[in-house]
């Protein structure tokens, strides 16, 4: 070795221009060109969602139902026929333009679910001694009646395996509202 040439130790793994390009790259940085366009459209995306949601909200119809307690008795007048008579609290609103129909439910492991076409009228208003009358023997006994009441009678069909006596729940379409509406009676109750 000449005393002009340094000793080399090793060979570079990447030339020293390679290596000064790479940093001076690092050091600025390059932007992203992505078109602005794409913002606008997910905004007007998402409004429109918000809006659909808020039209479904408001004019979606939900049904307003009022539930009590059916009783199975005997049709008073009836040769043996059975009736489903509905115990509902007589401060629920919408009872004068109650549905013609009733859902009726008995027992708790294998339920018996059935709906009814109801066969007369709400009764008027029934104090609970009144009303223990008016449901008489067969479903006196079983009637849980804490206040003023107003009974919902319906047929029950002749193939239906109940007993006079026999006690469930009923519900029985008072209306109809929005989901709005109810959220927003719902906030305003508690």
């Amino acid at each position: 070795m000449s005393e002009r040439e340094p000793a080399r130790t090793e060979d570079p793994l990447f030339r020293r221009e390679a290596i000064e390009d790479y940093l001076r790259d690092r050091d600025h940085g390059r932007l992203l060109n992505v078109s602005p366009l794409w913002s606008t459209w997910a905004f007007g995306a998402l409004l429109l969602l918000f809006a659909g949601a808020v039209a479904f909200a408001a004019l979606t119809p939900i049904g307003v139902d009022a539930t009590g307690q059916a009783l199975v008795r005997r049709a008073p007048g009836g040769a043996g026929a059975l009736e489903v008579v509905c115990v509902l609290p007589a401060d629920t609103p919408g009872l004068a333009h109650a549905s013609d129909r009733i859902a009726v439910e008995f027992g708790s492991d294998a339920p018996v679910r059935l709906a009814l076409r109801v066969s007369a009228p709400p009764s008027p208003t029934l104090a609970p001694a009144d009303a223990r009358t008016a449901l008489g023997p067969d479903a006196a006994a079983a009637a849980v009646i804490a206040g003023p009441v107003v009974l919902v009678r319906a047929a029950l069909p002749p193939g239906a395996t109940l007993a006079p006596g026999a006690a469930g729940r009923a519900w029985l379409r008072t209306g109809s509202t929005s989901l709005l509406r109810a959220l927003a009676l719902t906030g305003a109750s508690r």
